[in-house]
């Protein structure tokens, strides 16, 4: 999926796509905080 999500043509060591998950995770969140949706509401 994170492959998929930023248009990688290799799939990153287990690792690495931790790592990237957890940063995409964090953007979406910060997406969600900035257009007023509380995080309960966001999935």
């Amino acid at each position: 999926m994170v492959r998929a999500l930023l248009g990688l043509t290799e799939t990153p060591d287990a690792d690495a796509a931790d790592a990237l998950a957890i940063g995409l995770t964090h953007l979406r969140s910060q997406e969600g905080a900035r257009r007023g949706i509380a995080a309960e509401k966001q999935i």
